[in-house]
């Protein structure tokens, strides 16, 4: 009789506790990510001719939207850590979630570049 690998194992609580320390810090860094890739988005926005309450609205609502993403991704990223220590493959989890959140700031910068380009080039 065989039984799975995966159900045997127990993680300690101490592998529980890097476990929820890294998914803290990568929960601070998704949030500043959201907040980043708003604030890039929005500043061509911004620079519109655009009637401000319009603008206030598009403000409130990419808030609104980007803490949704972030707090879903924040729970997403709790269950992959968490599920990752049980399958024996939470170190390549960590760095496939590093590497994504580094992907979405590296877009995000060059959207900036890309507009501080554009508006220089205008102005």
């Amino acid at each position: 009789m065989t039984r799975r690998i995966d159900q045997l194992y127990q993680p300690s609580i101490m592998q529980y506790v890097v476990c929820y320390a890294i998914w803290l810090c990568m929960a601070v860094a998704t949030i500043f990510l959201a907040m980043q890739v708003r604030a890039n988005l929005l500043t061509p926005v911004f620079l519109l001719p655009i009637d401000p309450r319009t603008l206030i609205v598009v403000n409130d609502a990419t808030i609104f939207t980007f803490g949704i993403v972030a707090l879903i991704s924040i729970l997403v990223m709790e269950y992959l850590l968490r599920t990752g220590l049980t399958r024996h493959n939470f170190w390549p989890r960590v760095a496939r979630l590093i590497v994504i959140l580094a992907i979405v700031l590296g877009l995000s910068y060059g959207v900036q570049i890309a507009s501080v380009a554009l508006l220089t080039a205008k102005g």
